[in-house]
């Protein structure tokens, strides 16, 4: 479930439980520990840059990759009683993130579009992006391990 996240200086991330990430260096030396209650349970941060991306029930955070530092949230989200999805970022640098049956979509750290997908309170969401641009989302309640619900968003808004 967890992930490691390398960058181009071979730093190495890994949130190493629901509340803390840690950064070592590429001889294994810890850089930072950070403990940030935002990160969420099911919630894997994302890469861009200089920056850690993460998604948490009320925005979209961002965490400086030096220093470990969480960064005030970017951008409010519509708020929705469930867990937020690891954010996806598309070569743009637009970055996608639900929450709950909610869908959205940021870019230089502003709000660029919402989306309801109509769903009321769901448990778990995730979002992928096809070879052709198009953006996938898939959506359970907690009730069930299938997948309830399938979206297909080509011009992604």
């Amino acid at each position: 479930k967890d992930r490691i996240l390398i960058d181009e200086n071979e730093n190495i991330y890994l949130k190493t439980t629901p509340t803390n990430l840690k950064s070592w260096d590429r001889n294994g030396n810890l850089r930072w520990e950070s403990t940030i209650y935002s990160v969420g349970d099911f919630t894997q941060p994302v890469l861009r840059g200089d920056h850690l991306y993460f998604g948490e029930f009320f925005g979209l955070y961002k965490l400086d990759c030096a220093t470990g530092k969480e960064l005030t949230p970017i951008v409010e989200l519509p708020s929705s009683p469930s867990y937020s999805s690891s954010p996806l970022i598309d070569d743009s640098g637009t970055i996608y993130v639900t929450t709950g049956g909610i869908v959205s979509a940021v870019r230089d750290d502003s709000l660029i579009w919402t989306k309801s997908l109509g769903l009321g309170t769901s448990f778990e969401s995730y979002a992928a992006l096809s070879i052709s641009k198009n953006l996938y989302l898939a959506t359970w309640s907690s009730t069930s391990t299938n997948i309830k619900h399938l979206f297909k968003l080509s011009d992604h808004h």
